[in-house]
């Protein structure tokens, strides 16, 4: 597998970190799917533990991570820590205990103990990402997935992916690629009840969709494939999400997760 070595010393970071209360650390996103891209993606890491950790373990995996950061792609690490009783029995939106990304990184290197007492809370993308875990993922290092996550309803799924892509409108000027194809995989989910990847999403959706529309699906497969900048109109890319949002269903109302 692609950075297996990196993912060995992932499995000692945890380790080491959580001794006997570690449960496991688990790989999906499209390192799992099969189609990672070393320009875009990054290592989508969801790690369990038998019950909360301690502050000193908490640091030590948020530590153990940054010092392995320049070894990571470009994007570095998505981690989510939770505890066995929520992934055995979930419940949405599912508690995490430490969440640590590219987006807050630095906050970590910067005030660690701020970090630490605050990166605590409820994330809807868990249910997408305990979903995708069962059917996709690959154990890096504990118990087979099988005996440690239990099934994510399937409004619940629906749920986090929706609360996932409802800032599209907006969002799809800024990350054009991204956006196009998550509300390809969710239109996918919608439609014909498929668990796909970005990339599956978008070859999946380029001809399920209105004709004015599939060209910016081509667009953004060709850049997603060669790492190159989406060139379409803003309002070609907010009518793709507007037609794609109008065939999708709202979101339930909840504070979505900040990182």
């Amino acid at each position: 597998m692609e950075y297996e070595n990196l993912l060995s010393k992932v499995a000692d970071v945890f380790t080491n970190a959580l001794g006997d209360n570690l449960v496991g650390v688990y790989l999906h996103g499209s390192l799992a799917f099969g189609c990672f891209n070393a320009e875009t993606s990054d290592i989508n890491l969801l790690a369990v533990s038998k019950k909360e950790p301690t502050k000193d373990a908490k640091n030590a995996i948020c530590k153990g991570l940054s010092d392995l950061w320049g070894e990571a792609p470009k994007a570095g690490f998505e981690l989510s820590l939770i505890t066995f009783e929520n992934a055995k029995v979930f419940t949405h939106p599912c508690h995490f205990e430490l969440h640590l990304s590219e987006s807050c990184i630095n906050w970590y290197r910067k005030d660690p103990d701020d970090f630490i007492d605050q990166m605590v809370g409820e994330d809807p993308d868990l249910a997408s990402h305990c979903a995708i875990v069962r059917q996709y993922g690959k154990e890096i290092i504990g118990k087979p997935i099988s005996e440690v996550f239990g099934t994510v309803a399937d409004d619940d799924f629906m749920d986090s992916i929706m609360n996932g892509i409802c800032g599209a409108h907006d969002g799809i000027i800024e990350k054009p690629v991204y956006y196009v194809l998550n509300l390809c995989r969710a239109l996918a989910y919608v439609q014909d009840k498929l668990i796909l990847s970005k990339k599956e999403g978008g070859e999946w959706a380029v001809d399920k969709v209105e004709l004015t529309h599939q060209n910016t699906i081509r667009k953004a497969l060709d850049s997603y494939a060669n790492n190159s900048e989406m060139q379409c109109e803003w309002s070609a890319l907010q009518g793709f999400a507007d037609y794609i949002l109008s065939l999708c269903p709202q979101p339930k109302a909840m504070d979505d997760f900040m990182f």
